[in-house]
């Protein structure tokens, strides 16, 4: 997950910098401004997919965890407990 992490900030990085780098004599600088502006909008929209992901991660493994959690309670106290009948 971190090396596609990362892959998707250097190949965001290496578009900013090629248009940067770029340049064309028909592209006046106001084309070129937003060109970037499109550039960085795309690599905003791709993080929060990214925050999503990792949301939805982190909530599955709370699920889990909690799941886990309660089985692992009902073990220690059938195992555990002693119930006592008067």
């Amino acid at each position: 997950m971190r090396e596609l992490i990362r892959e998707f900030r250097h190949l965001h990085e290496e578009k900013i910098t090629r248009l940067d780098l770029h340049h064309h004599p028909s592209v006046t600088p106001e084309e070129k401004l937003q060109m970037k502006v499109y550039a960085l909008q795309s690599y905003v929209s791709d993080l929060a997919d990214q925050n999503q992901v990792l949301v939805e991660a982190i909530e599955d493994l709370e699920k889990e965890a909690k799941h886990k959690g309660s089985r692992v309670g009902i073990k220690l106290c059938t195992s555990d407990c002693t119930v006592h009948v008067s």
